[in-house]
């Protein structure tokens, strides 16, 4: 799997987010977009375990935990609501950006650590086997 293949892996969840939007409207498409990510995350995990058992190439089952990773902390953003995940957009802490990176946030004369937007590698291999 090619870097660039992997760095737009994504790109299908936002088309199908904005024609969710454009069908349904602000805010009454999120519903759908979760129920869609939902499914999403069951194929996906369903794809990587599949890869797995069968002992494939490390750079393919890389990528496939990728998109679980990415379907996870979409439906973990969009549960804190829709300005959670607008902030984790804007300051690149999603995983799809890559690494994830604990992030400080100055509010007013006070900073935040904001830890949320990482995927936790221990919790994650303990929610999905790999």
């Amino acid at each position: 799997m090619r870097e660039d293949e992997q760095e737009t892996a994504h790109i299908p969840a936002a088309i199908y987010r904005v024609t969710l939007a454009q069908k349904y409207g602000e805010p009454e498409y999120i519903p759908h977009y979760i129920a869609a990510t939902r499914q999403h995350l069951h194929d996906s995990l369903v794809t990587a375990w599949s890869l797995v058992s069968d002992n494939a190439d490390s750079a393919v089952i890389h990528f496939h935990r990728r998109l679980v990773a990415f379907y996870h902390q979409e439906l973990e953003l969009w549960g804190q609501g829709a300005d959670v995940w607008l902030s984790a957009m804007e300051d690149h802490a999603h995983v799809l950006f890559g690494r994830g990176h604990v992030l400080y946030v100055s509010l007013g004369l006070h900073s935040h650590l904001l830890s949320s937007y990482r995927v936790h590698k221990r919790r994650f291999k303990k929610l999905y086997g790999f």
